[in-house]
């Protein structure tokens, strides 16, 4: 199934495999607005001066599929429901607050019926709660990394978990706990985001 990844997936995963977006093996794609924030938002300037090494590996999807009618119906839903609607998280019983590019991320997964790998989970509720019979999941990073250890997609180096280090000296969001189980029977390694 392919996945649409964004901007926090990129940077957990982009060193690990430089070609994902270039090699259709992967199956991963992003969009524009996940590149421009990436390479544009003075957050990730800051915390990730790296990224520009990859600017060149990371291939967007066409514009011309935020131009369909269709995308468009999707994305005028979402923001009817988080603008007008005030939609509660059924898990947390709070209002749920999706950013600018969150909400396209969603609109291009429902579009594609791609799974989005983030590590958003409140913008992953958001759609499984709203889109049930449209949204195809949700994956995380390290799923991600699992996925292309399984394919043999790559192979696991020190290099690599010195990458997944800096995810947790960075403090981004932990991963699921079955992904990381999953981590350790593939590349014999704990997970060094604990």
């Amino acid at each position: 199934m392919p996945i649409l990844c964004d901007t926090s997936s990129i940077l957990m995963l982009i060193r690990i495999a430089p070609e994902m977006f270039l090699n259709e093996s992967y199956d991963c794609y992003t969009i524009k607005e996940v590149w421009e924030e990436m390479f544009q938002t003075t957050k990730f300037k800051n915390k990730y001066p790296w990224r520009v090494n990859f600017k060149k590996n990371i291939k967007i999807l066409p514009s011309t599929i935020g131009k369909k009618k269709s995308f468009k119906k999707s994305l005028d839903s979402i923001n009817a429901l988080l603008d007008y609607s005030y939609v509660e998280n059924k898990r947390t019983k709070r209002l749920f607050s999706i950013s600018f590019i969150d909400r396209r991320v969603i609109a291009y997964a429902l579009e594609c019926k791609y799974k989005v790998s983030s590590t958003d989970v409140s913008m992953i509720d958001f759609a499984v709660q709203n889109f049930q019979s449209e949204f195809k999941g949700a994956i995380s990073p390290l799923g991600i990394i699992n996925q292309f250890l399984e394919k043999g997609l790559i192979k696991w180096t020190d290099e690599h978990h010195n990458f997944l280090s800096d995810w947790k000296y960075q403090e981004e969001p932990s991963q699921p706990n079955e992904e990381i189980i999953r981590f350790k029977r593939l590349t014999r390694k704990d997970y060094p985001g604990l």
